[in-house]
């Protein structure tokens, strides 16, 4: 299979170059009616909006399933969604949970779980945890979610939905796409005066150049609690704005990871804000990485979301893909050709680890690129059972690495989607990205 080129640390251009690299969204196809951009793939951020838990945690008997509807509430299309992004907060107060995603969103197809396949969630007894999910939605523009184990209760919060077709251009015109980074540390409290107080937020201000600021849509990150002293959960959103959302929820003593997509939104000095405020009891030290982000179309080439079946590539307790992770030691690994294309350029997916001896950090990169830093490592306590959704390039082989830092562990990696280049080339180790935008950088905290 040949292999396309990988993307370099920022994939986006000046509006300048954009008109000659994207056809214009209302250029007509002719007798189709539709647009010379299709808007399959393309990416709709939204204000979170509570799907399920409105009235308290929705609480999930052993072994039950749930049914949340998407498409046709208040503001959303009523159709042409492919899948949507749900952070999904789920308790587990007595027994372990592993929550799982029907076959292709079909309630009556045998749930895919750690026994059959794919794991969007392991939650250990008594803890609560937070996991953005990427869901497919089936024809009834619903998605389906069962349980393993004990009892649970859980919420849902709808954060942007990706489009199917081009029915969903009539209502909301045309989005763009996602562009990957490598990730950027943004904000480390441990270095940055100290941990984030109870009920205190800390103001992160990203700035992608003068060109690019106003064309980002939304921003992808990753966020981590480390080791917080007390139980609770972080908040992460647009700088002024307080949704009742828990992003990172969090035990004490147990370090906890989460992806969040915030609605991108330019400030007075021409930045982009994040809030990360604190809702426990105790201070917080917090880490926030930058992995990506999503723009309108106009910026260029960009990547399109692509649903798949749920594939563990990753079990290193069976022997699957990789044996377990030792520390110092990059395991290299190459997804199936089903998984990862010629046109793709990441993958989206949940690293679940467990059996860790001592506390350590994780990361899946694309191949060649894990020992650049600490930059998207997940960290990880020692005994836990940790599932943190990710998005990883992957390298120019079609390669992904994964690294433990100092602690052996055993993981699993479950895909449920991939990133594909747009427009789609018939060669696609001659394609390559528009230049990076030169001195971008991240913005002072200001508390």
């Amino acid at each position: 299979m040949q292999r396309r080129r990988r993307a370099g640390l920022l994939v986006v251009a000046v509006v300048a170059t954009a008109a000659c690299l994207m056809p214009s969204a209302a250029a007509s196809t002719g007798d189709s009616g539709g647009f010379a951009v299709p808007a399959a793939g393309t990416f709709y951020p939204t204000a979170p909006q509570r799907l399920l838990g409105g009235d308290g945690p929705y609480a999930v008997p052993a072994g039950g399933h749930v049914s949340v509807r998407v498409t046709g509430r208040e503001g959303l299309p009523s159709g042409g969604v492919s899948a949507a992004l749900v952070n999904v907060t789920l308790r587990a107060p007595g027994a372990p949970v592993t929550l799982a995603v029907p076959a292709a969103g079909n309630a009556s197809a045998a749930p895919v779980t750690t026994a059959g396949g794919a794991t969007l969630m392991s939650v250990p007894a008594a803890a609560t945890r937070s996991s953005l999910l990427t869901v497919p939605l089936g024809a009834a523009g619903s998605f389906d979610l069962t349980t393993r184990g004990g009892a649970a209760t859980l919420t849902a919060d709808l954060l942007g939905f990706y489009g199917a077709d081009d029915t969903v251009v009539g209502g909301r015109e045309l989005a763009g796409g996602y562009q990957p980074l490598d990730p950027k540390r943004l904000y480390d409290s441990r270095a940055a005066g100290g941990p984030i107080a109870p009920a205190d937020r800390s103001t992160v201000a990203v700035d992608l150049g003068d060109g690019v600021n106003g064309h980002v849509t939304a921003l992808a990150l990753q966020v981590t609690a480390v080791d917080p002293s007390q139980a609770g959960s972080l908040t992460v959103s647009t700088a002024g704005e307080s949704p009742d959302l828990s992003t990172v929820s969090f035990s004490a003593g147990v370090a906890a990871t989460n992806l969040a997509v915030v609605p991108a939104q330019v400030d007075s000095g021409g930045r982009l804000g994040v809030a990360v405020l604190n809702r426990s009891a105790a201070p917080t030290q917090v880490v926030v990485d930058l992995v990506g982000f999503y723009d309108d179309g106009q910026l260029g080439p960009n990547l399109r979301y692509r649903p798949l079946p749920p594939t563990r590539v990753v079990d290193t307790a069976a022997g699957v893909g990789a044996r377990a992770l030792q520390p110092g030691v990059a395991t290299t690994l190459m997804p199936p050709d089903t998984v990862a294309g010629d046109n793709s350029f990441a993958l989206v997916g949940v690293l679940t680890t467990w059996a860790a001896a001592g506390p350590t950090d994780l990361s899946v990169s694309a191949g060649g690129t894990s020992g650049a830093g600490d930059a998207g490592s997940v960290h990880v306590s020692a005994g836990s059972v940790t599932s943190t959704p990710v998005q990883s390039e992957i390298a120019p082989d079609g390669t992904l690495e994964l690294r433990t830092g100092t602690a052996p562990a055993d993981v699993t990696l479950d895909v449920v989607g991939s990133f594909e280049a747009y427009p789609e080339v018939s060669d696609p180790s001659t394609r390559g990205w528009v230049p990076a935008v030169p001195g971008w950088q991240i913005g002072a905290v200001a508390r």
